[in-house]
């Protein structure tokens, strides 16, 4: 299991999923997979617990990916902020939440 939610930041270039659910892997402990494709956040949707990370698309559709721990994690995004991609940890036991629509991709527990 991820130790504690946390932010890592990605740079705008495309990046490998192979290396990105390794690296979720590896924090998390389990085996994950990455879904395909991008899909847009619901205002106020909490995520599903079977779901331990998501990728943030930061200069996609107006919105914020936070979760509810000990510092609060606030993640925006929106037309014209800077490319990239944010790398978001969730810690299990802890609420993620959606606000407005922010593009995301989750990685799920996989078998």
């Amino acid at each position: 299991m991820a130790e504690k939610s946390e932010v890592i930041t990605l740079d705008a270039a495309p990046q490998d999923d192979e290396r990105l659910r390794k690296m979720v892997q590896e924090k998390v402990k389990k085996n994950v997979a990455l879904d395909k494709d991008w899909t847009v956040g619901g205002n106020l949707e909490s995520i599903d617990h079977s779901i331990p990370a998501l990728l943030l698309r930061k200069d996609g559709a107006w919105g914020a990916v936070r979760v509810d721990t000990s510092p609060v994690l606030n993640e925006v995004s929106g037309p014209g902020m800077d490319p990239g991609i944010a790398l978001i940890l969730i810690k299990p036991g802890e609420t993620c939440r959606f606000y407005q629509s922010p593009s995301v991709r989750y990685f799920r527990y996989a078998s």
